[in-house]
């Protein structure tokens, strides 16, 4: 009996926990920062498992010896609780966000828009256990010819040149493939148009070579 109720109470205490990382810096950093490796997010996905397993327990302890109508109660509650955990879970772990490239200094994610667009690429410093939100790069999803996704992706960031290079391998429709090269400005949203980029090229070349 004294080793179930240790476990409950290190259940209880992990669940909040869980939910402190995962709502805590949401409601103080907002969306221009996050914590390191979605650790914000994973805990969201963790806390409401750890919360269900903690009412089931909860329940079968306080129900104990209870009259029905009393256990009926208690359950319902618990049901309650369920579908709350359930649709949390469900919810976070379907808006967690790929990773499709990063450095020491950098990372970018794959975060979802919405449904029409449901691929968002956000470029984010690293910055000790933060990850701080520098921009938006491109949207993925439906153009006028097809349905276009990234295959692969690479980055180069030229700070002093508050230039980003972006080298992609763009599928159409999951079938033909083409190499594309964008640049960015680091330091705000925009792009450069693709005549810009010999020249832009070329002033990589003079500065890093």
């Amino acid at each position: 009996m004294k080793n179930i109720v240790q476990i409950r109470r290190i259940i209880g205490v992990t669940t909040v926990i869980l939910w402190i990382i995962g709502i805590v810096p949401k409601i103080i950093l907002g969306n221009r920062c996050r914590l390191v490796w979605q650790l914000d997010n994973w805990a969201l996905v963790f806390a409401p498992v750890f919360t269900l397993v903690y009412a089931i327990l909860l329940t079968l302890y306080f129900a104990k010896g209870k009259r029905w109508t009393i256990k009926l109660l208690e359950w319902f509650v618990f049901g309650v609780v369920a579908i709350v955990c359930v649709a949390v879970f469900i919810i976070t772990g379907a808006n967690l966000n790929y990773k499709t490239w990063g450095n020491k200094d950098y990372v970018v994610y794959d975060e979802f828009g919405d449904l029409s667009i449901p691929a968002v690429y956000v470029l984010y410093k690293r910055n000790g256990v933060f990850d701080e939100r520098l921009r938006f790069l491109r949207l993925g999803g439906w153009r006028d010819n097809g349905w276009h996704s990234i295959e692969k992706v690479e980055y180069n960031i030229y700070e002093p040149l508050d230039l980003i290079k972006e080298e992609a391998v763009v599928s159409i429709d999951g079938d033909s493939t083409y190499h594309l090269t964008t640049f960015y400005p680091l330091s705000y949203e925009n792009k450069y148009d693709q005549s810009q980029n010999d020249s832009l090229l070329k002033l990589i070349d003079n500065c890093y070579h």
